[in-house]
């Protein structure tokens, strides 16, 4: 394939790898604490506690949006994001 750049990552298929430091996972939680997600979400942020891994917490990131503006503007009834969520 001439002319295609080729980027390299290192392998992060088996535990191995992390284990031996070439890939670092990193745990997201849901955007909201609604219905199971709370306890979804308790149990993913212990997980990454205990990891020692960084976790990017969407539910509190959004916590002054979901203050604002209720969640049939944020979200759709799964609680994936609406754009108005995506842009904060």
């Amino acid at each position: 394939m001439t002319g295609m750049l080729r980027l390299q990552f290192p392998s992060c298929t088996n535990a191995a790898s992390l284990r031996g430091g070439a890939c670092r996972p990193v745990f997201l939680t849901y955007a909201s604490d609604e219905d199971w997600y709370g306890s979804a979400n308790r149990a993913i942020r212990e997980a990454a506690r205990r990891a020692g891994t960084t976790l990017v917490d969407c539910e509190r990131n959004l916590a002054e949006s979901r203050a604002t503006y209720p969640n049939e503007i944020l979200f759709y009834p799964n609680f994936h994001p609406r754009a108005p969520s995506c842009r904060e």
